[in-house]
């Protein structure tokens, strides 16, 4: 890991003067391009009013008066949503609010092993035979030019509202020329003929957006914050940037939780035992997020959905019961898939080519997202995960900073029979014979450096321990949620002497490490994943001493360490104190 320092030109002393903040905080604000009081306020207590003016977006009016046309003449309307979080949240929204409009509207989700991603030519031709007039796509579309053709072909109508990059081709002049269906409404920020000012919606909030937006035009009341809570789900696990419109979105709907009254999230939270006053973004990404997930990866996302449009407390609690049972079926067959994969890399010899691109039949295709993420995180490379699935090979691909993923196998596009996504993260169907030379082209076009392959760490601020306080770590906490783009911050201290050492866990992996500071004050830090490395530099360094440190006895050893670590307040019976999230460590020079 590289530690990097970030650098600003603000007079941090000042800033904390002006503001009545500590410095540390000031460096953290400044760091984030917020250098006033009026910036620091609309980013700790970001507002409803400052969303944007949703019309703004090119064809929401138009999409608008499609749906109210069809709701006058009777005509039926299918939501056609996606078995991700984002796709089964955005469902949610869209089909509550065009229900109480009084629309005759169905939702559907594919089948993730039969259908695969996104709109396909059965599906359309089903939807057909079952008398459906409009197609509302969410969380995809954008890329189905053909599939959208044939919905054409019968005298359907298409709105589209994704937030997927739209595929292109690029001209002569070297511009980039958008392919976009021939749908009669397309609601993508990320097409370039559209000038809505934030890109980086989910479709879970633009789903939310068209939905207030469409309330406001035919004058309908609705539980507005009920579906701010659904979308901030979908924002929170579809891992955008945690910024602008998406921070207000989640900031304002955890504030919401405690008096939600979803029957089905409610069971949800309640199987999960989540306290309902206690929902953090961590919750919902890593608790939440992976129940509603789960339907989608090893049965039907359509569980997820009637979950939350269950108005029936026992049903409700049959559905979040599945989930969460699935969802534990899932953590076993991830492990047992990830143990494969990392097996074949190392044999293979393949963690050292440019790009991983590892196939295996076994795996079951709903979770090759999440092995390709853990195989990335392990080796940080970007990894593509591909396994047998009926005629086709399927997969998913998870990337590193500096590598567009979507670009890279829009290059190859002739290989594939269908892929979609965006710069970090994408799937895609194939042939089999054709996989070799996939992995030969990614690696061939890939101009990643050897630089590009170290995992950097961006520090706020090098600080002492004795500038670690409950009050500087509350204000840190103002920053929340935090999330992409707005990551948790993290700190470095230099020359800390370690005086206790413990081995905690059901395995003693996990380090707990106690650090007295210059003015011999005392703090301790956490490290769940620092065992190997910790046993290396104690080899490295103190030979001598290696059995007793490994035991934990300090007594005649002097290791002093630099430190890089997130500040945390933890709680104990009650009793709140600090705690340091050690993410990185070194001997001292």
């Amino acid at each position: 890991m590289k530690w990097i320092l970030k650098k600003n030109k603000m007079n941090l002393k000042l800033m904390s003067e002006t503001l009545g903040i500590s410095e540390v905080f000031a460096a953290v604000l400044s760091n984030r391009a917020i250098d006033n009081k009026n910036s620091a306020i609309s980013f700790i207590t970001p507002k409803m009013e400052n969303l944007h003016n949703t019309f703004l977006m090119h064809h929401i009016e138009k999409a608008i008066k499609i749906i109210v046309d069809s709701v006058k003449e009777n005509e039926k309307i299918a939501v056609y949503g996606d078995y991700d979080v984002d796709g089964v949240m955005s469902s949610v929204i869209l089909y509550k609010t065009l229900k109480q409009f009084g629309a005759d509207v169905i939702h559907y989700i594919p089948n993730r092993e039969k259908e695969g991603y996104g709109l396909n030519v059965s599906a359309v031709h089903y939807l057909k035979s079952i008398g459906v007039d409009v197609i509302f796509t969410c969380d995809n579309g954008i890329s189905s030019v053909e599939e959208i053709e044939e919905a054409k072909k019968l005298g359907m109508k298409v709105i589209i509202l994704d937030h997927h990059e739209p595929r292109f081709i690029v001209n002569h002049e070297g511009d980039r020329i958008d392919i976009i269906p021939e749908a009669d409404a397309v609601i993508d920020p990320k097409q370039k003929i559209c000038e809505y000012p934030f890109k980086s919606l989910c479709a879970g909030g633009i789903s939310y957006k068209f939905a207030v937006a469409f309330c406001e035009y035919v004058d309908m009341d609705i539980d507005q914050d009920e579906l701010l809570i659904f979308a901030a789900i979908a924002t929170v696990c579809d891992i955008v940037d945690l910024v602008d419109e998406n921070r207000i979105i989640v900031k304002n709907a955890l504030e919401k939780f405690p008096s939600a009254n979803n029957k089905g999230l409610l069971a949800l939270l309640a199987v999960c035992d989540i306290n309902i006053t206690e929902v953090t973004s961590y919750t919902i990404g890593f608790r939440i997020g992976p129940c509603i997930n789960a339907a989608g990866r090893l049965e039907a996302a359509r569980i997820s959905v009637l979950m939350f449009l269950e108005e029936d407390e026992v049903i409700a609690k049959q559905y979040a019961e599945k989930l969460f049972e699935l969802n534990n079926e899932r953590k076993n067959l991830t492990t047992y898939a990830v143990e494969r994969i990392i097996n074949k890399v190392e044999n293979d010899d393949l963690k050292n080519n440019k790009v991983i691109v590892a196939y295996d039949e076994e795996i079951h295709e709903s979770i090759a997202g999440i092995v390709a993420g853990k195989v990335k995180e392990k080796y940080y490379k970007p990894t593509i995960i591909l396994t047998k699935s009926d005629k086709f090979v399927k997969g998913s691909g998870r990337s590193i900073e500096g590598y567009n993923i979507f670009e890279n196998l829009l290059e190859c596009v002739s290989l594939l029979e269908k892929f979609g996504g965006h710069s970090m993260a994408a799937g895609l169907t194939m042939k089999y014979e054709n996989i070799e030379t996939l992995n030969h082209l990614l690696n061939e076009k890939c101009t990643l450096t050897d630089e590009d392959y170290i995992v950097k760490l961006k520090v706020e601020k090098i600080i002492l321990l004795d500038d670690i306080t409950m009050d500087v770590a509350n204000e840190i906490k103002l920053l929340e949620p935090f999330g992409k783009a707005n990551e948790s911050p993290l700190f470095a201290s230099q020359h800390v002497q370690l005086v206790k050492l413990d081995f905690i866990g059901s395995l003693k992996r996990i380090l707990k490490l106690t650090f007295k500071s210059e003015n011999n004050n005392f703090i301790s830090g956490i490290c769940f994943d620092g065992y190997d490395l910790f046993s290396k530099i104690m080899w490295e360094h103190f030979r001598d001493d290696f059995e007793n440190i490994m035991q934990g006895v300090l007594i005649n050893s002097k290791i002093v360490l630099d430190i890089v670590y997130y500040m945390d307040i933890n709680v104990y019976n009650g009793n709140k104190y600090l705690q340091l999230k050690l993410k990185d460590f070194r001997i001292s020079s």
